[in-house]
């Protein structure tokens, strides 16, 4: 997991994921793939939601 990530709450990690620096986990979100360093990710499952 990469530094300054931020996870709101009820947010669940599921399998080997990688997170990078600077992400932003919204609450309630599902992650199940990867995420990019800065990115903001929220829903079920979680995907970008940065245009």
């Amino acid at each position: 997991m990469g530094s300054r990530v931020e996870f709101g709450p009820g947010a669940v990690v599921i399998g080997d994921v990688s997170i990078g620096d600077d992400a932003v986990i919204a609450p309630s979100a599902v992650v199940v793939r990867d995420v990019r360093p800065g990115d903001v990710v929220g829903g079920n499952p979680a995907r970008s939601l940065r245009g």
